[in-house]
């Protein structure tokens, strides 16, 4: 441990060093000998020594009093003073100083030793105290709460806080009684509340009423003060004023109840939305959410949406266009999907989602609108603008093709590629062997099915056609009994029309398959149909011109005749010797 500093002030040398001599043989560290009180003052602040022994008599303007005075009042430098006098006077104006002791010359070495380690500890102790208590009320000063220390009901202290909520001054309230400042009312009376014997008790339902006479509510704590001997020593009342935390707990209250609302309106509107929405995670993309529709949609459970993810709704065939845009924000523009329900049921929907914040984390939610319908009539109407083209475009062929082999070719592959059936065929009639002969197809190249195939009349769906002179027409082949395959073909769908001539007469029958169920429908035989009136009026055409031509032919070789008897019949009347005169038989 260091040595203790040492300044001695004495005027007379001889007792200086001689006090020199036994504090050094102590072991005290002597930092300076001065004779007069000014130089004192100049060693103790340039020194700051742990301890002054001042002798009460100095030469100079200042006595050792004086110069005690003025050291205390600027150094927490603890005295001792040293006098050879000990009248009554000399000592009560030196306890105005409030030395820490006195030695009363001559004295010996022991005494000398003893009073200064009295001295020292009562100061180490001393600033320890003071430390501390600064420290205290650093801390109570710093504290949000509000802090009272009272005995006997008398108020002992106040931090700053306390003094800020009540609207008191501790300095003027100091040993007032507690309960004249700290007044407690009960909400919505007058009655005071009787506070003191609540011990360890907190409270947060009570008003306090500051010195402006404002009530303000507050909570508070009453907890008695024990020192480390178990002794009694008052009680402490800690209080905060909670107005803020009234106000932001109606806040709560209020935004929680309109957040109540808000979810009623939310989950009403949510689950009653027409279209189907989904909520689903941003991180793993499990379904987090749902409405009434999407179920009736998609037909699965509640139990089995939970394990789902938005990729489930779509066939595999879309799995890398879907995970390219499932983290696309689209609030304006739809995105086009085919989905799958649970029943196997294709779906054609739009689809707009938006990024939202579910439970505390990230979200997408989705609207899906189911635009199958509309898809269909939207396609229904673009069929018929082909067919109608389609049928502008075989009246063209008809008065630019006479070659019928062509123009029956033509005509299938462009009903085959206008609308992308499966099979086309063209059947012509021989009605002497009551057959179709297969005269033009489109499509299905792997059939096998070659130009010349005989169909009787009245074997399967075109044999009827031909038969009746009526149009047959399926949507699911595999449930019609008069179907027949001519080969592998992938049929699902079949419509053969009748080429009906004049009077009814079968010139052939225009036959057209499709890979999917319920293809054709009351449209689709109207405008195949009129194509197949068309088709009649070339076929007779072509006929009408192959008879033209025969006509022609015959009339030729006839005209060759008559020429080739008139050049005989000429060169026989040159040749006679008699004269001969031919006149009309009139």
């Amino acid at each position: 441990m260091e040595s203790a500093k040492i300044l001695i002030v004495e005027d007379e040398r001889i007792v200086s060093m001689e006090i020199e001599d036994k504090l050094t043989s102590l072991g005290y560290n002597v930092v300076g000998s001065v004779y007069k009180g000014e130089d004192a003052i100049k060693v103790a602040d340039r020194e700051k020594p742990d301890l002054i022994l001042m002798d009460i008599q100095l030469r100079g303007k200042m006595d050792g009093i004086e110069t005690a005075d003025k050291i205390t009042s600027q150094y927490h430098i603890p005295i001792i003073f040293l006098t050879a006098y000990a009248d009554n006077q000399t000592i009560q104006r030196a306890k105005l100083s409030k030395p820490y002791g006195y030695l009363l010359k001559p004295f010996e070495t022991r005494e000398l030793h003893s009073t200064i380690e009295m001295v020292l500890f009562r100061s180490r102790m001393e600033t320890e105290i003071s430390r501390n208590r600064l420290l205290l009320q650093t801390i109570l000063n710093s504290i949000d709460e509000g802090v009272i220390a009272f005995e006997d009901n008398r108020i002992k202290h106040m931090n700053k806080n306390a003094e800020r909520i009540t609207g008191y001054n501790f300095d003027k309230v100091k040993n007032k009684p507690v309960t004249d400042i700290f007044l407690i009312f009960e909400p919505g009376s007058k009655r005071k509340v009787d506070y003191l014997n609540h011990e360890n008790t907190f409270v947060s339902d009570h008003l306090l009423r500051m010195k402006n006479k404002k009530m303000i509510p507050v909570e508070y704590k009453i907890s008695p003060l024990i020192d480390v001997y178990n002794n009694f020593n008052g009680k402490i009342l800690i209080f905060r004023d909670i107005t803020e935390k009234r106000k932001v707990e109606k806040e709560i209250n209020e935004t929680k109840h309109k957040l109540e609302v808000s979810e009623e309106k939310y989950q009403s509107l949510f689950k009653n939305i027409i279209d189907p929405v989904v909520i689903f995670s941003k991180k793993n993309k499990k379904i987090l959410e749902y409405n009434e529709a999407f179920k009736k949609v998609y037909g699965y459970s509640d139990d089995e949406i939970k394990q789902m993810t938005p990729f489930d709704l779509h066939p595999a065939k879309d799995f890398e266009l879907v995970k390219n845009k499932i983290d696309q924000k689209n609030t304006d523009k739809p995105n086009y999907y085919t989905h799958i329900t649970k029943s196997g049921k294709k779906i054609e929907v739009e689809i707009l989602s938006d990024e939202i914040e579910y439970m505390g984390k990230p979200a997408w939610i989705s609207i899906i609108h189911d635009v199958t319908q509309r898809k269909k009539i939207e396609a229904e109407k673009n069929k018929r603008i082909m067919q109608t083209a389609l049928i502008n475009e075989v009246g063209r062929m008809l008065s630019t093709e006479l070659d019928q082999k062509k123009l029956m070719e033509k005509i299938v592959t462009a009903v085959k590629e206008s609308f992308n059936y499966f099979w086309v065929l063209l059947f012509l009639a021989d009605n002497d062997k009551k057959c179709l002969v297969l005269h033009s197809q489109a499509g299905s190249k792997n059939s096998g099915i070659k130009p010349g195939l005989k169909i009787p009349f009245g074997k399967g769906m075109t044999g009827t056609a031909a038969q009746t002179g009526k149009i047959q027409v399926s949507g699911d082949v595999d449930r019609n009994f008069s179907f027949f395959r001519l080969g592998e073909e992938r049929t699902q769908s079949e419509l053969s029309i009748p080429i009906l001539g004049k009077k009814g007469r079968v010139l052939g029958v225009l036959d057209i398959q499709s890979e999917e169920t319920r293809a054709f429908n009351k449209n689709d035989m109207e405008a195949m149909e009129t194509l197949s009136n068309q088709i009649a009026a070339a076929i007779e055409n072509a006929e009408l011109y192959k008879y033209l031509q025969r006509e022609l032919k015959e009339r030729k070789k006839a005209e060759t005749r008559m020429r080739r008897l008139k050049e005989f019949h000429e060169s026989i009347l040159h040749n006679m010797s008699e004269g001969v005169v031919l006149q009309d038989k009139d």
